[in-house]
């Protein structure tokens, strides 16, 4: 949980406990983010780490990614999106023209990384993320923003990042080609404690204070903040 030398080693605990061998991407890129900082955590370095896209090319989702990207197929889209995939940047920041296809592919992968599925077949989860993108947007390299967004209530806004990445996106495919986000970040809380005394807060919870109920207007107030990677300021605490 914390290091490769103090982790749990499986055999030593009866199977009901649950311990997991499977390390997420995002724990990965935390790893590497933050072991390269020499010096202390600022807060640029965090937020850059809180919401980093990046996927490590040896994490679970991308080399289910990569068997896809080697799919050789005499079927002209299953070829096209197999060499988009190919070319892509792993990071799921809206730059490039396989996000979306790649984070369709990548999502696949989640059932079967939590022991819940078997491992799916890469040709046919890369057809099924290239059908759908053809069927709504008639285009494999359709942006990201475009597909991927926060909806609640009237407000419908772009999104960039993905499922097991830090900035954390999980979505529904919806009928009409949107991948609606539903899960992944929820509440954030950036806590500081200055040096003169007192702590300062920000946070911003995506899907609403009032999830439930679609006639508050405190529904969908924090949507733009969160799709904008900004913070309301939360309570302060100090001494008065």
């Amino acid at each position: 949980a914390t290091a490769p030398e103090d982790d749990l080693a499986p055999s030593a605990f009866p199977p009901e406990m649950g311990i997991e061998p499977y390390v997420t991407n995002r724990a990965m890129r935390a790893v590497r983010l933050l072991s390269a900082v020499a010096g202390p955590i600022t807060e640029d370095v965090l937020m850059g780490v809180k919401f980093d896209r990046a996927y490590e090319r040896d994490s679970p989702p991308a080399l289910l990614l990569a068997d896809a990207a080697r799919v050789r197929s005499d079927e002209p889209l299953l070829a096209e999106a197999a060499a988009l995939l190919e070319g892509w940047d792993h990071v799921a920041d809206g730059a490039g023209p396989a996000d979306a296809l790649a984070g369709l592919v990548m999502k696949a992968n989640r059932p079967a990384a939590y022991g819940m599925e078997p491992q799916p077949d890469p040709e046919a989860v890369l057809a099924e993320a290239a059908a759908y993108l053809m069927e709504h947007h008639g285009r494999l390299d359709v942006p990201l923003a475009d597909v991927l967004r926060l909806r609640r209530g009237q407000t419908d806004l772009p999104l960039t990042g993905g499922y097991d990445a830090l900035r954390a996106i999980g979505w529904e495919n919806a009928k009409d080609g949107v991948l609606e986000a539903d899960f992944g970040d929820s509440f954030v809380m950036v806590v500081e404690f200055p040096a003169e005394g007192g702590v300062r807060s920000r946070s911003v919870m995506p899907f609403g204070a009032a999830a439930s109920r679609p006639s508050s207007p405190h529904h969908a107030d924090q949507a733009p903040l969160f799709a904008a990677e900004r913070f309301k300021p939360a309570a302060a605490f100090g001494a008065p």
